[in-house]
């Protein structure tokens, strides 16, 4: 075994390393209670729309994946300033970082308010394009949910913004709380709306709207704390310019791009299943609480190595960089069997709770346990890892790796292998765990070839 294997298994950290173990687990746990948190919402939120039938379970289901490519467009600006705020805490350079953010949650809002705008002009015929076979009451379910999601999307940017200016700088307890009241109003908003006043996936949407905006409010008043390392004076005291917002713009475009154009990918891989009926699209919701839920940990270890690897990178330490890389790997590869192997256990009970068809919920178990035992074998390698890669800056790499492999190997594998040979909702979940393989095997070499040592912020950029 080699000397840094042993180093690795042992836990002895690095010498003078610029995260402690107590460190550790101080970035990594909240964003752990964080992200299961709101995984678990989504779970929620899933089993009491499904109360009012699987048109309006499949309605919310088909918005919800265009939902995630709106967020990703804007939610990109808090990768790439989560990145340059930690680079240059990691400098020391802390001036710089605050000026930086606030440009952060200029960029975010423009870009929020325009797609925002953009998407509640178009819903109907957005919809129309992609999901045009869909039943009829699934259709109208997802316009009702559409309408305050699309009027959240501006509050849902300027959180991801201050919750990644939290982030970079390992307040993740603080992002825990905020997050954990945002989605206590969610659900309490959803028992009050779907079960006293039976409006549907409409309620749905109105709670999660009045929850986002909550958790703008708190984090607005949060980010003025001159005690933070990263704060900021005032958001009216507009300061603009160029040359960082375009320092921002280079991660956050590829990012944006990488994220928006997956969803893309994603989108279509839905219409797809919704070509194979209502049960299908029903099952796929099951499958992708199950799954996210699954894989709820390796997010989390993800998020810390973003933050943990984003200051390693501006302090130049690449070899400590490295380090954490396989920490933080081991603890998604671990954690994700264990809570796995604990779903795996628990779907035969949990299915019950749905109100679906045995047809649907015989289809909903198949595929959630093929999808388990792909998460624990390839899911780390897939998403945890190329954190490392983005914290380091290099972004456009993991953009060209992610675009290309969801369009060349899962889209066309889930229409081939779903509807040409006729395997439907399982041909369409085999064509994106080859997705998952390949795309992995890229972020391993370049990992390997050292070539993202060479994208970090410069200290005259």
């Amino acid at each position: 075994i080699s000397k840094q294997t042993t180093i690795f298994m042992s836990m002895i950290l690095p010498n003078n390393a610029l995260f402690n173990k107590d460190d550790l687990r101080r970035i990594y746990y909240p964003l752990l209670m964080e992200t299961l948190l709101s995984v678990t919402v989504g779970i929620a939120d899933t089993m009491m729309v499904s109360q009012a039938g699987e048109a309006a379970v499949s309605g919310v289901s088909c918005f919800n994946t265009i939902q995630v490519f709106l967020v990703s467009l804007f939610s990109a600006f808090g990768t790439g300033g989560s990145v340059i705020v930690g680079q240059l805490i990691g400098m020391g350079n802390e001036k710089r970082a605050r000026f930086a953010s606030k440009e952060l949650i200029y960029l975010a809002l423009a870009v929020s308010l325009f797609v925002a705008f953009i998407f509640f002009s178009f819903k109907e015929s957005v919809m129309r394009l992609i999901y045009g076979s869909v039943e009829e009451d699934v259709f109208k379910a997802a316009i009702e949910y559409s309408i305050p999601i699309i009027l959240s999307l501006p509050f849902m940017a300027l959180s991801s913004s201050l919750t990644a200016i939290f982030r970079a700088q390992g307040k993740t307890k603080s992002t825990m709380i905020v997050s954990t009241i945002a989605n206590v109003v969610n659900i309490i908003g959803n028992a009050v709306f779907l079960v006293i006043f039976k409006m549907g996936a409409f309620g749905v949407g109105l709670s999660t709207l009045i929850s986002r905006i909550i958790m703008a409010i708190i984090f607005l008043v949060l980010v003025h704390d001159r005690k933070l390392k990263v704060y900021i004076d005032s958001l009216l005291k507009f300061e603009f310019n160029f040359k960082m917002a375009s320092t921002i713009f280079s991660i956050a475009l590829p990012s944006g791009l990488e994220s928006s154009i997956f969803q893309l990918g994603k989108i279509v891989t839905i219409s797809t299943i919704a070509a194979c009926g209502t049960a299908s699209i029903a099952s796929f919701a099951f499958l992708d609480n199950m799954g996210t839920f699954a894989n709820v940990t390796g997010s989390a270890t993800g998020l810390a190595l973003m933050v943990v690897g984003g200051q390693c990178c501006g302090a130049g330490e690449y070899d400590q960089a490295k380090w954490y890389t396989k920490y933080f790997l081991k603890k998604a590869y671990v954690s994700i069997f264990v809570t796995s192997v604990v779903v795996m256990a628990l779907l035969p009970f949990i299915i019950n709770i749905y109100s679906y068809s045995e047809e649907t919920k015989n289809l909903a178990l198949l595929v959630t346990y093929e999808n388990l035992v792909a998460t624990i074998l390839i899911w780390p390698m897939s998403f945890t890892f190329p954190q490392i890669l983005k914290s380091a800056g290099d972004v456009t790499f993991t953009m060209i790796v992610a675009i290309s492999s969801m369009w060349i190997f899962r889209v066309v594998s889930a229409r081939i292998l779903g509807l040409t040979f006729g395997f439907g909702l399982r041909g369409v979940m085999w064509g994106m765990y080859i997705d998952w393989i390949v795309r992995a095997t890229f972020f391993i070499l370049r990992y390997k070839s050292g070539k993202w040592m060479e994208k970090g912020l410069k200290k005259e950029d």
